[in-house]
């Protein structure tokens, strides 16, 4: 049923969060809950006695310290160019930052000390969604003696057999799109998240009867080449890969208790990233390249002006504190990667669309999504061409921003943007039940 992330809370007090992006690198440290303190099993089963289901239900990531810095800006993220001197410094600037943000409610001193003078950090990872895939399959197994209860012995053989047809399977596909060879892909993890006997759902294989097996399964996986120097350079900083964390494992987390329903899109800063959540339950992934980058290099390449200043008056415009002539100008600017953007959407809808329609709500976060353009392809371009989209009605809006995130406790009081988003799912990792 996936692999444990793990058999003991582990003793370190404090936990890095790195955040990898296309353009940036943020780095959170963050602690657990007093409730995560027990070194009890990290992992929910049906056994537990209800003292601990309530444990569970009580943890929280609390964030210490927070730091976020912009690659140089001919940093490339391809196949061509994997920049190792670039993203070794930057984390290091970005890390050093969340060490001189550190902050405590609690006046605890030797507490905050320990912090400061902590080196060998147990890191969470995100990595950029162009290169850390992660994708949904479904996969059906036939038993030939269906009377008979399975053993441990069989369902092992099961998984083994369904887990390998989905490597082949996603991996067959990947090297369609990208021309990475099935032996040059590293698998992150294999996850089973359902798994039905003759249309019934059950938490696992032994001991039932029945024909007909059905299973869910979430693989995530890279280029073996990316991988391996990513490791390179985590190794170099002295720091230790904790996990590596899809927001696909995470995302569900946080939707479990709203049972939510939508479309929920991680615009980054030059890829969005799709997940299909029903029911609080992961349904379909996917991601297509676009995102807030496209806005501010269109308005850095027309004025003539650096990204940073760029930046700068993107934001001003987002605010509307510019005049009117320069706000009307911005928007001309924006209007292509607007419709580059959108159509680029619907592409992605349609081509995932296969099972049925999609909920109508669009639940955004990440950097790009602060862009307005982006929120006016649904108030204008989507909800005049909803009926030519695979939704259930008119599309509906809505952010998500830190203080939405339950089980996340921010005590530096900084992370207020739906920038900061991507990074504490990431950190919400550590809650995963793996």
């Amino acid at each position: 049923m996936g692999w444990r992330l793990f058999k003991r809370r582990p003793k370190n007090k404090f936990f890095l969060c790195l955040d990898i992006g296309t353009e940036t690198v943020k780095a959170l440290i963050f602690s657990l809950s007093s409730d995560f303190d027990s070194q009890k099993p990290a992992v929910v089963n049906e056994g537990r006695s209800s003292k601990e289901q309530r444990r569970k239900k009580k943890e929280k990531i609390v964030i210490l310290g927070t730091g976020l810095e912009y690659f140089d800006k001919d940093t490339v993220f391809d196949s061509r160019d994997f920049e190792a001197e670039v993203i070794k410094r930057t984390i290091s600037k970005t890390v050093e930052k969340a060490h001189q943000n550190l902050s405590f409610s609690l006046a605890d001193k030797e507490l905050k000390k320990r912090a400061q003078k902590q080196k060998k950090w147990q890191v969470l990872l995100g990595l950029p969604p162009d290169l850390l895939k992660g994708r949904i399959d479904y996969q059906s197994f036939l038993r030939e003696k269906p009377k008979e209860k399975i053993s441990k012995k069989e369902e092992k053989n099961i998984y083994h057999n369904i887990l390998e047809s989905v490597k082949g399977k996603i991996s067959q596909r990947f090297t369609e799109e990208v021309g990475i060879l099935p032996a040059d892909i590293q698998w992150l993890s294999l996850k089973i998240l359902e798994i039905k006997i003759d249309g019934y759902l059950v938490s696992d294989l032994k001991g039932y009867e029945g024909k007909d097996l059905e299973f869910k399964i979430l693989a995530t996986f890279l280029p073996e080449y990316y991988w391996e120097n990513i490791k390179k350079i985590i190794g170099f900083l002295g720091f230790k890969i904790l996990k590596t964390i899809h927001l696909a494992e995470s995302l569900p987390i946080v939707c479990k208790d709203e049972k939510s329903d939508g479309l929920f899109l991680d615009v980054g800063g030059e890829i969005t990233q799709i997940f299909e959540i029903k029911s609080g339950k992961l349904q379909k992934i996917t991601e297509f390249k676009g995102g807030g980058r496209a806005f501010t290099q269109s308005l850095s390449q027309t004025l003539g002006i650096d990204e940073e200043a760029a930046r700068i008056m993107e934001e001003k415009y987002s605010k509307k504190v510019l005049s009117s002539g320069a706000i009307e100008k911005i928007k001309e600017i924006f209007s292509w990667e607007r419709k580059i953007w959108y159509d680029n959407l619907k592409v992605q809808l349609r081509k995932i669309n296969a099972r049925g329609i999609f909920p109508s709500t669009f639940f955004l976060f990440g950097g790009g999504s602060s862009t307005p353009e982006i929120q006016k392809v649904f108030e204008e371009e989507a909800i005049n061409d909803w009926e030519n989209l695979p939704i259930s009605g008119p599309p509906k809006v809505e952010f998500i921003y830190p203080e939405d995130l339950k089980n996340v406790k921010d005590t530096t009081k900084i992370l207020n943007k739906s920038q900061s988003v991507p990074s504490l799912l990431i950190c919400c990792g550590i809650l995963a039940d793996n």
